[in-house]
């Protein structure tokens, strides 16, 4: 069978039932007939009930991203990238930041694990019933969401990472009362 791009849809059952779980939800189409959909959870406590989903409906977990509104604040929000035989959907959860914190979905999808101890080490997210909590970069000795405080995540992934660490390093190797140029090692 000769399947184009534009052929490929997703099943109607789980975008119902992702709809179900959804505050939010939005779908759309690219030039080249990929199809996308954005569905944002009402809390994280359904997020166990969309992965079961997903993975009925042969889902693979991509990957999955912390969001924040600004630079140097807590996560706000975890997305959850999934292929659907070709479909992307991403799951948007919001964080209660009393909580901080997720269930895990490795029941369903075992590549979460690493994403899972990843924030909790990094952004200090707490994901409830994972199983393998180990740290997977820093030593046990430093503090969980160290590096959000030091440099954010957000920072190190874009063009700026290097100039803004120069910067603080400059502040915190400058003499007291001497006043460091900010925008001039580009």
């Amino acid at each position: 069978m000769n399947t184009t791009w534009s052929s490929r849809s997703i099943n109607p059952e789980l975008v119902k039932g992702l709809v179900d779980l959804a505050s939010e939800e939005r779908h759309n189409w690219d030039s080249w007939g990929n199809g996308f959909e954005w569905v944002t959870l009402m809390n994280a406590g359904q997020l166990p009930a969309a992965a079961a989903l997903l993975a009925k409906h042969e889902a693979r977990l991509c990957t999955v991203t912390a969001l924040n509104k600004q630079l140097a604040e807590p996560v706000t929000t975890l997305a959850y990238h999934f292929d659907v035989h070709g479909y992307t959907v991403t799951v948007t959860v919001p964080l209660d930041p009393a909580e901080n914190s997720v269930p895990t979905i490795t029941p369903w999808f075992r590549n979460a694990d690493w994403n899972e101890r990843e924030f909790a080490e990094l952004f200090d997210v707490h994901v409830d019933g994972n199983t393998n909590p180990k740290r997977l970069f820093l030593d046990p000795e430093i503090d969980e969401g160290i590096l959000n405080e030091v440099i954010p995540l957000t920072i190190m992934m874009n063009g700026a990472c290097t100039k803004d660490m120069w910067e603080r390093i400059m502040e915190v190797n400058a003499e007291p009362g001497e006043e460091v140029e900010k925008g001039v090692h580009e």
